[in-house]
């Protein structure tokens, strides 16, 4: 996976990230943060006693 954000010996090489790369990196992260949030709190909800 690329990781220099500019390449500053060759521009546009392969080790420099573009902005499809950034979009998966994108993807990864946040998507599936939330969607491990998501799980979570639903399980969590699930879980919950009232002791009103």
């Amino acid at each position: 996976m690329p990781r220099l954000l500019v390449d500053a010996k060759n521009p546009h090489s392969k080790y420099e990230l573009d902005e499809k790369m950034f979009d998966k990196m994108v993807a990864v992260n946040q998507k599936g943060t939330f969607l491990c949030s998501q799980a979570a709190a639903r399980e969590m909800i699930k879980n919950y006693k009232c002791n009103f």
